[in-house]
């Protein structure tokens, strides 16, 4: 990637860093740079260069690159004025991180996180042929589909789909999802917890998910699917979850160990949420 140094702006070459042919916009594509580069501590000590230096060096028009530049001022992380420049805004208190299993998934909702639920949807509906084999369900057999978003600080930071076999629970009301972690409603419901499955991958946002997670279209999103099984080792719950990657890492802490095959790397806490 290239290595933005303020001092030597003019010896800059972003023109390979961005792809007209993407499906992402291109002033999106030079907003996930610049955020990257700021994010680094590269602008701290100087200014960032003009609109104009920038187009220039990115090879697109004013309009786009000013597209860019109000993303990243709507996202708090620079500040402009007229006459005075583009200046990085003082770095926030790093994010306090969550339990991986709850904040993943779960969503949490506290004061102390600064997350809140946005329920959706709330639907009875005969799951697709995908969503069905998984939760092992008979033939027409209906799910509860829950649509909800979840809010750090008051911005968008993932969208979730959540599938549970009508036979598994009765219908949640929009009030209970939005206020408690679904675990504890469906434990409520006697449901009894046993193991889940997860797998990590990345997806492109749809119309509909990039509208919610304020992303355009094409946007590259890091999806994460789980399933939960009951202790008897029945599948109780499918959700799937996009998150925006411009505002979260997902951290985990490794330790190198000797087995009978060799030293190798494993977790030694459970992985972590960081939220921007």
């Amino acid at each position: 990637m290239v290595q933005f140094d303020a001092p030597q702006a003019a010896e800059w070459n972003a023109e390979n860093n961005i792809d007209p042919n993407q499906v992402v916009p291109l002033y999106h594509q030079i907003y996930l740079i610049l955020r990257e580069q700021i994010l680094e501590g590269r602008f701290e000590a100087s200014p960032l260069p003009g609109e104009l230096a920038l187009a220039d060096q990115f090879k697109v028009s004013r309009v786009t690159m000013r597209r860019a530049l109000q993303d990243l001022v709507k996202e708090g992380l620079i500040a402009r004025g007229r006459g005075k420049g583009t200046f990085v805004k003082p770095r926030r208190e790093s994010p306090v991180p969550a339990s991986g299993s709850q904040m993943l998934i779960e969503s949490q909702v506290s004061s102390d996180t600064g997350a809140s639920i946005d329920v959706l949807e709330v639907l009875r509906v005969v799951p697709l042929s995908e969503v069905a084999e998984t939760l092992q369900l008979s033939n027409k057999e209906q799910v509860q589909k829950i649509i909800r978003i979840l809010n750090v600080k008051g911005q968008p930071l993932g969208h979730f789909s959540t599938f549970i076999p009508e036979s598994v629970a009765r219908t949640f009301s929009r009030r209970e999802l939005q206020l408690r972690p679904l675990t504890e409603l469906l434990e409520e419901n006697g449901v009894v917890l046993g193991t889940a499955s997860q797998s990590l991958s990345a997806k492109l946002a749809d119309s509909t998910v990039a509208n919610a997670l304020e992303v355009p279209v094409g946007a590259p999103l890091v999806a994460i699917s789980r399933i939960m099984y009951s202790a008897a080792g029945k599948p109780v719950c499918m959700i799937r979850a996009l998150y925006r990657p411009d505002r979260y890492e997902y951290r985990m802490d490794m330790a190198h160990f000797d087995q009978a095959n060799g030293r190798v790397w494993q977790t030694t806490e459970s992985p972590s949420l960081f939220s921007f």
